[in-house]
């Protein structure tokens, strides 16, 4: 029963007169409904009526006999408590029950739930929808569908609303109970008679039989509006129509119960840990596609509640839900990028290929893809060696056991035999050391003095030098000079090129070898005074197998050099040629001076 803007209009500004109110009640219970609940308030008389003005009202109201009459509660935060306002004595006394209205706003100012009692001091006021269907319950033959008793239900310990409030003059808010509504549509969807029609047409009344009725405002300005979760386009709910919603949920059984905190947690710990079924164990894509769905899952988990009438909140889990995915893709990126350094540790060990310190996860994928090119060249190259050196010392082998075999080699099949196996063994031992400056570990270098090391090459190189007749020059400061390396690798090193030069130069020549530092880097020149290097053999004269004979002189077999390139890559430095303007060949090694990093 509406008193809409219909009704205002017909009959005056609200208040109306005791009088009116009484007419209305006495059309209302003329329909013979089951209970009626008025959701106007009547604390008060009016000052501007005649003292008789609640006789006739009383009067409806006794002979209605089925009329419940609003409690209203308010909260003075300025004095720290709350208030009850019943109605006056009279109409108290007359009514069939006294019944608290109201609905608990959360801090976002919508209506959600309600306390089935509140009092001051103690929860002793049930709501009117209470009051009306335990007046319907004392019925005769009423079925027990709809009984709900007049006591305080099973709920958690008793709350202060607000929990602040009971430290001033006025006794402080209890609540018990507390129930969310499950209401059933939007503002306007529970059916409404207007006042202005029953008053006007008494006949009306007949829609209201065997109804529960309820008596409010629902004209703009007059009343409490509420914003609640059925709103639609911006329409608060009038509070009588939320009392209805509570009447309907109350008698079908349908208001919703928050569950206790102990198993919500367990609840939602056990959904927060369903993720890591599949985590582990799928790939990226297909895990994100279930962990979407999961979320979707827990988002739509609240529909249950309208089957159960209980509130599981799973704001716990729909959160564990959506950082799940993240998290364990930052956990596998983790553990990918600890995989990646050290194969990246691995790997420059092995190849000598200079990592950044500072690398992204994308410059790392990169990073270990290009050391990974570089290691599977090397082992090409290594396996092409092996081909290689395995073919050029059985020929050699195979021409000295034919030697070998003669009944009495003579001299020159002596002397034949001895080049034979000279050139074997330095196959041989080409192929060794490249193998070792394959695999060696740049994590095992230290500190050395790159000078000392020059020094005992050139002194290794004296005696074969003095029986061709050539001078070796030096030239370097006395002082020490310290890099990070393999000092019997770079002795090597450097005894290769001074091998090579000796081997090109001829009787009476000149060696010249000297160092001297330039930008961070130690440059160490081998000039000797051959006739150079042919210029189509220059640009490839450090690659494997390359035999760029000078002069009439026989080549190598094309690993020296290659030896000396690969050395001075795992030392981080270069080697080059070129001819010099005298004619000879001059050799380039450029060392970094830089401690070992440890």
């Amino acid at each position: 029963m509406a008193i809409d803007q219909s009704s205002l209009a017909r009959y005056g500004r609200w208040p109306w007169s005791r009088d009116l109110d009484a007419r209305l009640l006495d059309a209302i219970c003329h329909g013979h409904p089951r209970a009626v609940g008025v959701d106007v308030a009547f604390a008060e008389n009016d000052p501007q009526a005649p003292p008789d003005a609640n006789v006739a009202l009383q009067r409806a109201i006794k002979e209605c006999g089925k009329v419940v009459l609003p409690v209203v509660i308010e909260l003075k935060t300025a004095q720290g408590g709350a208030i009850v306002l019943p109605p006056v004595a009279e109409l108290a006394d007359a009514a069939a029950g006294l019944g608290r209205v109201g609905v608990v706003t959360d801090a976002d100012g919508v209506g959600r739930s309600v306390y089935l009692w509140e009092g001051l001091g103690m929860p002793r006021w049930p709501t009117l929808a209470q009051v009306m269907l335990q007046h319907v319950q004392a019925e005769p033959n009423n079925p027990p569908a709809i009984a709900w008793p007049l006591r305080p239900m099973s709920a958690p310990s008793p709350v202060m609303v607000p929990p602040a409030m009971g430290t001033g003059r006025l006794p402080a808010l209890v609540a018990t109970g507390q129930r969310w509504l499950n209401f059933v549509g939007h503002a306007g969807k529970i059916p409404t008679v207007s006042a202005a029609r029953l008053l006007e047409h008494p006949d009306s009344a007949r829609i209201l039989q065997g109804k529960l009725v309820l008596l409010g405002a629902t004209a703009a300005g007059m009343g409490d509006f509420i914003a609640t979760p059925a709103t639609t386009q911006g329409s608060p709910m009038p509070g009588v129509e939320i009392l209805a919603n509570v009447l309907i949920d109350l008698r079908d059984h349908a208001t919703l119960q928050k569950m206790g905190v102990l198993n919500s947690t367990l609840i939602n710990a056990l959904l927060a840990g369903i993720p890591l079924l599949w985590l582990p164990r799928l790939m990226p894509l297909p895990g994100l596609l279930i962990s979407v769905l999961w979320v979707l899952c827990l988002v739509l988990l609240p529909v249950q509640a309208f089957v159960t009438h209980v509130i599981v909140p799973v704001s716990g889990a729909l959160l564990a839900g959506v950082l799940a995915y993240p998290v364990w893709g930052w956990l596998r990126l983790e553990a990918a990028r600890r995989h990646l350094d050290a194969e990246l540790a691995v790997l420059s060990r092995q190849t000598g290929y200079a990592v950044p310190k500072r690398m992204g996860f994308e410059q790392r994928l990169t990073t270990v893809q290009a050391a990974q090119q570089q290691l599977q060249r090397v082992q090409q190259q290594r396996e092409d060696m092996l081909a290689f050196i395995s073919h050029d010392i059985r020929v050699p082998l195979a021409s000295a056991v034919q030697l070998l075999q003669a009944e009495q080699p003579d001299h020159l099949q002596m002397k034949r035999l001895r080049t034979q196996l000279q050139h074997a063994h330095e196959l041989a031992q080409n192929f060794i050391a490249v193998g070792r400056a394959e695999a060696l570990d740049v994590g095992q270098f230290a500190e050395l003095d790159v000078l000392a090391v020059l020094e005992q090459a050139v002194d290794l190189m004296y005696d074969a030098a003095q029986q061709q007749r050539v001078q070796l020059v030096r030239a370097w400061p006395d002082e020490p000079v310290w890099v990070c390396g393999d000092a019997p690798m770079l002795e090597r090193a450097i005894l290769n090129i001074l091998s090579n030069a000796l081997r090109y130069t001829p009787e009476e020549g000149k060696i010249t070898i000297s160092a001297a530092e330039q930008d961070d880097q130690l440059v160490i020149e081998i000039t000797d005074s051959g006739s150079g290097i042919a210029p189509d053999v220059l640009p490839n004269l450090f690659g494997r197998y390359q035999q760029g004979a000078r002069s009439n002189v026989a080549a190598g077999v094309g690993l020296g050099l290659y030896f000396v390139w690969l050395v001075m890559s795992k030392h981080q430095g270069q080697v080059s040629a070129h001819n010099s303007h005298a004619g000879g060949a001059c050799f380039t090694l450029r060392l970094p001076l830089h401690v070992c990093q440890k």
